[in-house]
């Protein structure tokens, strides 16, 4: 069979986890937040032995829908638990896409599926071309998630924000919760789980100024994660890669634009839908978003396109932004001619999702 032209050994696609360490832990191992990242590294942990202790500062899963649901009837936010904060994280009001396994060379999104699946996904996850959860679903992977580490001895502890970090010979000794109570803490082993927030509020702990941590963590994993660009007629094109759909998505990418403050530059930004989750078109959160720090910027042109360009054009003008300087467009097309045979300088986009490919071909001159 070895000879056999079609006969072939499988590889071996099961994921390997990280060889054990060598160093005994005194205290109990700390995962600050329970979104994806948090979640999978408790449950790794306790299937291990480690008998992780989760620290979440929202409620969990099966109580944050219920807070989630009281703010999107009767506007009544809880700012620790709701659509971003909470056991299961911000993608747990998601539509549940996922990404393929095409490029899975470790296999560790297989082994991310697998245990989709395991915890009440359905299994055609693991062989669809667009595989797809769902937010009904996902709550329940979340609980049964949360249920299988607790068994394997894994502690969550809700309602429970870090507040502080006990520093000594620049090693965290301890960490304060609720500004009441400390969990001791490894002091020589630190590792982090990507969070921009997290992160930003854990420097901010640290007396960091806010400028200098905006401006390093903008820099993380350097820009092929954080934007796409190209060249249009000898100009830079930058489109930021996130969903830009919220206040708190918005101030990344605007942290992201103001790391080149000199920097003469067209800003577009704009949508054709936002989010299903919002009804009636409710943009409010618009005000919520920093940009203010627009005034900062060298700016040539900043262009407002889609059905709402001239909410975002009157938000622009109450932040203090020269009126002369704020175009808006109802036609995506139609800004981008603008902006190709109007405006100067660097391009930054600031778009949703469903704005990013034609915008990019407009912009290079390819049909949409």
């Amino acid at each position: 069979l070895k000879k056999h032209k079609d006969v072939f050994l499988s590889p071996d696609t099961t994921y390997q986890f990280q060889k054990n360490g060598n160093i005994k832990l005194t205290h109990n191992p700390v995962i600050i937040g329970s979104g994806p990242a948090g979640l999978f590294c408790a449950y790794f942990l306790a299937l291990n032995g480690y008998n992780p202790i989760i620290i979440e500062r929202g409620e969990k899963v099966e109580d944050r829908v219920k807070t989630v649901n009281v703010f999107w009837k009767e506007n009544k936010l809880n700012v620790n638990s709701n659509v971003s904060f909470g056991e299961g994280g911000a993608g747990t009001f998601s539509d549940g896409k996922l990404n393929t396994l095409v490029k899975d060379k470790k296999n560790m999104i297989k082994k991310v599926y697998e245990l989709f699946v395991k915890f009440g996904a359905n299994e055609d996850i693991m062989y669809s071309y667009k595989p797809h959860i769902g937010t009904d679903v996902l709550v329940n992977i979340v609980k049964n998630m949360r249920n299988e580490i607790i068994r394997l001895g894994g502690k969550f502890h809700y309602n429970s924000c870090l507040t502080n970090l006990n520093i000594e010979n620049n090693h965290i000794k301890s960490i304060i919760i609720n500004n009441e109570y400390k969990i001791n803490t490894e002091p020589k082993l630190l590792f982090n789980v990507y969070h921009v927030i997290a992160a930003f509020s854990t420097l901010n702990l640290l007396n960091l100024k806010n400028e200098d941590i905006s401006n390093v963590l903008s820099m993380e994993k350097l820009n092929k994660k954080i934007y796409s660009s190209y060249t249009q007629n000898s100009r830079n094109v930058y489109v930021l890669n996130n969903k830009n759909e919220n206040a708190t998505t918005f101030n990344q990418s605007l942290f992201f634009v103001n790391m080149n403050k000199d920097t003469q530059k067209t800003i577009v930004i704009g949508w054709w839908q936002i989010s299903r989750r919002y009804e009636y078109n409710d943009i409010s959160w618009l005000y919520d978003v920093d940009f203010e720090i627009l005034k900062e910027q060298n700016i040539e042109s900043i262009v407002c396109v889609g059905p709402e360009a001239y909410d975002i054009a009157a938000r622009l003008k109450l932040s203090g932004i020269d009126k002369n300087l704020i175009n808006p467009f109802t036609k995506l097309k139609d800004a981008t001619d603008y902006i190709k045979d109007k405006t100067k300088g660097e391009v930054y986009g600031i778009l949703n999702f469903d704005y990013v490919t034609p915008f990019n071909k407009y912009m290079k001159g390819e049909k949409a």
